[in-house]
Formats: structure tokens, sequence, C-alpha cells
């Protein structure tokens, strides 16, 4: 029989023997099942690698990066120049506009204020060049009829003359009185009075025109018309300014997004997100990222596709438009397990029809581009990879 040590011992461990499955039926119990279902989607995958011959050459591997659909031209980021509360959004997101047409209306009364003290302005200083320039038309004027009275003066005191030369002929043959003749000859005196006033009125207005444009009146003309055009700069800046409050499109384009509203105030500062974001919808571009790894790899003139995630048996085709010279850092991550994200990427942007991608702006996708290498190429990279593989595992 068993003593009082050994059946303590023994109930210790069949006590611990049973905990450990009481433990397990627990674990088990508590274990979430998956439900049982299909994939909804089937992963990214590359297009055959039997993808035929292109010329000289064979299509034996693919250069894949992760593509981002974006607007033609990259997309339009809608700021504005001057601080302001918005008035009213002409703008919806998804709605065409041309170019100059209005997005965005802020509060302008104080500008329209501006444009009216503006103009105001320059009629004011218009007068006044006016007035200047009429005081001299007026002195000129004022000469020219005392030139006409001088003349009437020297032609009613020829005509004196001669009526008195007629008298004192008439006199002597005694056809008419002492009377009559001293009549005549207290015309003529007034006549030649009248001369003389028009002669003395006459230098009296050329010395008034003169004394008026030696005082300066010219320049004083040219610094009213100085003015003039500097009271007209002023309306343009404030007219310019006016417009400013009313955002515009710059281009024929789509509204992508908005994040404005009537009452908000905008600063005139860089924002954190855009007030709105315009683009052209067609042709779409898709921006890819290719390692730098892939580079040597990659040609512009090799044929790329695109897969949208969620659809990996569409395959749309790409057309080249440009490659960006600058190799950047990526940014741009797939979320997979063995993505390198300290490597750095160029970025080439290829053209596609909306209708053939069916996909929106910022979505992402899954571009293959061929790798065309010649024959020779081919077959000398594989020795290679062989002999690399043979030294790795001790073959000789």
């Amino acid at each position: 029989m068993f003593s009082h040590r050994q059946s303590v011992a023994l109930g210790t461990l069949l006590l611990g023997i049973c905990m450990f499955f009481c433990g397990l039926f627990l674990v088990w119990k508590n274990t979430p099942t998956p439900p049982e279902g299909s994939v909804r989607f089937s992963p990214p995958t590359a297009p055959d690698r039997s993808g035929g011959h292109r010329d000289s050459g064979e299509v034996t591997e693919y250069v894949c990066g992760l593509g981002l659909i974006e607007p033609a031209g990259e997309a339009i980021s809608v700021g504005t120049q001057l601080s302001g509360i918005v008035a009213r959004v002409h703008a919806e997101s998804g709605m065409q506009v041309e170019a100059g047409d209005p997005l965005i209306q802020l509060d302008d009364q104080t500008a329209r204020a501006d444009v009216e003290v503006a103009r105001a302005q320059v009629r004011g200083e218009e007068a006044r060049l006016q007035e200047l320039i009429s005081q001299i038309e007026i002195r000129r004027a004022q000469v020219d009829v005392a030139l006409a009275d001088l003349q009437f003066a020297e032609a009613s005191l020829a005509h004196a003359d001669q009526e008195m030369q007629r008298t004192e002929a008439l006199l002597q043959k005694g056809a008419i009185s002492d009377e009559e003749a001293e009549v005549k000859r207290l015309n003529r005196e007034t006549e030649r009075a009248r001369l003389a006033k028009a002669k003395a009125t006459v230098r009296q207005t050329a010395a008034e025109l003169n004394q008026l444009q030696s005082d300066g009146i010219a320049a004083t003309i040219a610094v009213q018309q100085a003015a003039i055009a500097q009271a007209g700069a002023t309306l343009q800046r404030v007219e310019s300014l006016l417009s400013q409050y009313t955002i515009r499109a710059p281009q024929a384009c789509t509204i992508l997004q908005v994040r404005v509203h009537p009452g908000e105030f905008l600063p005139a500062s860089l924002l954190s997100s855009p007030l709105m974001v315009l683009g052209v919808m067609s042709p779409l571009h898709v921006r890819v990222d290719i390692d730098e790894a892939d580079i040597p790899r990659f040609s512009e003139t090799a044929a790329a596709w695109a897969s949208v995630r969620g659809k990996s048996e569409q395959r749309v085709p790409l057309t080249f438009v440009k490659t960006e010279p600058l190799v950047i850092p990526k940014f741009s991550l797939s979320g997979a397990q063995r993505e390198r994200i300290d490597t750095r990427v160029m970025q080439v942007i290829y053209a596609v029809a909306p209708a053939d991608m069916q996909a929106t702006v910022g979505q992402q996708v899954d571009v293959y581009i061929e790798v065309v290498e010649h024959s020779t190429a081919v077959s000398k990279r594989a020795k290679t990879r062989s002999h690399v593989m043979s030294t790795q595992s001790g073959i000789p």
C-alpha cells in the first residue's frame, strides 16, 4: 500500500492533470471559429509569363508596381489669396465646370465700397483737369472777343472819317449847317475813343492770358494728368482685389471634392486640406511607383497592364505618358509583408480611358510592365543563376 506521503503526491499529480485538461477544454471552447465561406476576390496575380515574343525578344518577367489613379495633369488643389467669410459655394462634387466659372464667393462688401471710392476719385481728378483747361480756353476766347471788338472799332472809325470829310465839303458849299457838322465831328471822336478802348481791352486780355500761362498752368495740367493716372491705377488695383473675392475654375475640369461651406472663415494661408479638389477626368492617369532595384529593367516602350483590386482577372492596357526624372522616397505602401519601406522609387505616368479602367480617382491598382530581354541575355542570366545556386548548395 502507498504511504501517506506517496498518496499526497499521487493526488497532487492527478489534480494537476485534471486542471491541465480543463484548461485545454476552456481554450478550445472560447476560441472563435472563422465562418466558412469563399474568398470575396482573388489576390492580384501577374499576367502569364508565356506572353509570346515581341520582335527579337522574349517576355520573361514583369516589373510590378503599385499604381494610383489620378486626374490628367494631377489633381488641382483650390486655395484663396484673401482671407474672408464664405458667402456662397457655387460648385458641388461631380459637377463639370468650364474655365472661369465661379466656385467660391467670399464676402466682398468692403471691396465693392473701395471700388466706388476709387471711381469717385478718378472722376474728381478728371473734373479738376477740365477746370484748369477751361481757364485757359476762357482767356483765349476773351482775347478773340477783344480782337473782334478792335476790328469793329477800326472799321467804325474809318467810316466816321469818311463821313466827316463829306460833311466838311458840304459845309464849305453851305449845303449843311454848322450844327450838323458838329454832330459828325462828335461821332468821329466817339469812334476814336471806342478804338482806343478796344486796343486797351486786347492788351488786357492778352496780358491776363500770358500771366495765366506764365504761372505754370502747363505744369499744373501735367501734374493733374499724373494724378488722374495714379487714380486710375488705384481703381485697377481695387478692381483686381475685388475679382479675387470670387474663386474661379482655372480650366475645364470636374469637381472631385468640396470641403468648404457658407459662413466659414477662410484664412489666406497654406491649409492642411484644400478647399476644393479639381481634375480632368478624361483621360485618367495612373502614377506607378517603380522600385529603384527595378529601374534598370524598366523600358518606356514596354507594354503595361493594370488590374483593379477586387477584379484581378480584369487587365486593362495602359499607354505610356512620361517618367518623372526625380527618384523620390517611397510613400505609397501596399501593405505586403515583404514590402520594403526604406527604398526609393521612380514614378511613371500612364494614361487610360475612364470607360476601360472603371475606377475612381484615388483608387489603387496593381500595374505590371513587361521586361523584354533578348535570348542571348536570357540564356546568360539563366547560366549565372544556376551557377550561383549550385555554389550555394555545394554542388560542383
